[in-house]
């Protein structure tokens, strides 16, 4: 089985070394994935991380059996890839800007798409009523309104 992968120039297990060892360490990552421990953009980059190594694994002709068997896999593991690299924003991903990271938010996600419309709107009302009322009572033409971190007593309000 081993002797199969090591003909050739190149063997296909050189070519899977070269690979991983341009990634970064996907076990560490994998672990920040499964403990929460990991920001949108590093979430990204492992993604793209995933994505080059299938794709490598894909790229290699071998009649070894266990190699076949990962490249079978990997068809559904790149679906699963390309799902979250096309559906995620990666400017919104390497800013941190969980507001805006989903591409396809209306068709994949419209309960999302429905509260940051709503949102949207309060904030109109908000804004509405702050321009006709409390300015006006309060003698303050340039007050706005501001918002408490969640959990923190004190904060501008």
């Amino acid at each position: 089985e081993i002797s199969v992968g090591l003909d050739g120039k190149e063997s296909v297990f050189g070519v899977i070394n070269a690979t991983m060892r341009s990634l970064p360490d996907l076990e560490r990552s994998l672990c920040s994935i499964y403990y929460k421990k990991c920001s949108v953009a590093k979430f990204m980059s492992i993604l793209n991380s995933l994505r080059k190594m299938v794709d490598t694994l894909a790229s290699c002709s071998t009649e070894a059996a266990l190699l076949q068997e990962l490249v079978c896999a990997d068809e559904r593991v790149k679906r699963t890839l390309d799902f979250f690299l096309n559906n995620i924003s990666p400017g919104a991903a390497a800013e941190g800007d969980t507001k805006n990271l989903f591409v396809n938010e209306k068709e994949l996600y419209p309960e999302i798409y429905e509260c940051k419309s709503n949102i949207v709107r309060v904030k109109k009302d908000l804004e509405c009523y702050l321009a006709q009322d409390i300015r006006i009572r309060c003698k303050k033409p340039r007050a706005i309104y501001r918002h408490l971190k969640q959990g923190s007593a004190k904060g501008n309000a």
